[in-house]
């Protein structure tokens, strides 16, 4: 996901305006006390209900022919002569900007989960390339790409990546910064706190990478199978951010700031025929890290967010 130049200008206007808002905050601050009295005791709830938080009522703009029954998910199976170790020759790119960036760890998890060592670290330069280890084919791995003692740059997290068969392999990696994460929270209208981490992603229809997914919403369900309240979901509108939109656009992009550590499923929710009730027809799962960014994409008809390219699923040829 990349967002375009002229989000900063937008960011500009959207400032000025907000000091304006401020200023004009100050002269009604001074309100009833007991109706602020009032408002501090309300009770917030704990969860979100999926019935009330859903509102699309109307079949998404998108192909859905491969979606199975509910309750019922695809299933993939690579061929095992695809999955080949081979050298690894990747690009580590700004996210907001699209440059390759220098100097950044990319440690690469084998599967699919960050914990424990790193099966492979490279280092970026030369205008953010990436060499120097390998990884296997049409295997699904994550990754974590950090720049060590730098707070400016976030931890950017990306789940369930995978790579057709070649030789060398040819992976890109994304880099966020604490400007570009503040700049978007606050055109989205997100509290940054700096104990939960914000999740982004693409939804995709049965075209899978490339067709993305128009009129579909999203949420996070925890661990203890809760929706949690404090979650943000938030859409764009032409891959801008957009605080009126409700669901995607044509551009497929969603994010979901306010959520505490810990391990998601982010559920894709859309009415799948005229008449019909929404319901959950693809998912991810990941988990997610404090003060940090995730990345993974939902696929319709998708249970975990693990979908490998066309390629891995017949015999491959020696590249």
């Amino acid at each position: 996901m990349r967002l375009l130049a002229p989000l900063l200008l937008l960011a500009a206007c959207s400032t000025a305006t907000d000091k304006d808002a401020d200023t004009d905050a100050v002269d009604t601050d001074a309100v009833d006390s007991d109706t602020a009295d009032t408002a501090d005791t309300d009770a917030e709830p704990d969860t979100l209900d999926p019935a009330e938080a859903i509102t699309v009522s109307e079949v998404p703009v998108g192909e859905l022919s491969c979606l199975p029954a509910a309750g019922t998910w695809l299933t993939q199976t690579v061929d095992a002569s695809c999955i080949k170790t081979v050298p690894v020759q990747g690009e580590v790119t700004d996210f907001e900007s699209g440059d390759g960036v220098d100097g950044l760890t990319v440690e690469m998890f084998f599967g699919d989960e960050i914990t424990g060592t790193p099966d492979i670290t490279m280092t970026s330069a030369d205008g953010g390339k990436v060499s120097g280890a390998s990884a296997p084919t049409c295997t699904a791995w994550a990754s974590r790409v950090t720049l060590p003692g730098d707070a400016d740059t976030k931890p950017a997290i990306q789940f369930h990546w995978s790579e057709p068969f070649a030789d060398p392999m040819d992976s890109f990696y994304n880099s966020v910064d604490a400007g570009t994460i503040q700049l978007i929270s606050a055109l989205l209208g997100i509290e940054l706190d700096a104990t939960k981490g914000v999740v982004a992603g693409t939804a995709y229809d049965c075209g899978g990478e490339g067709s993305e997914f128009q009129g579909v919403q999203v949420l996070a369900r925890n661990a203890a199978g809760v929706y949690p309240a404090s979650q943000q979901p938030r859409y764009f509108l032409d891959e801008f951010p957009s605080r009126v939109a409700t669901a995607t656009s044509e551009d497929g992009l969603w994010l979901i700031g306010g959520l505490e550590p810990g391990d998601y499923v982010v559920e894709m929710w859309a009415v799948p025929a005229a008449g019909q009730a929404a319901r959950v027809i693809g998912q991810t799962k990941l988990e997610v890290f404090a003060d940090s960014l995730t990345i993974a994409d939902v696929y319709t008809g998708s249970e975990d967010g693990v979908v490998f390219p066309d390629e891995c699923t017949a015999p491959c040829a020696a590249p």
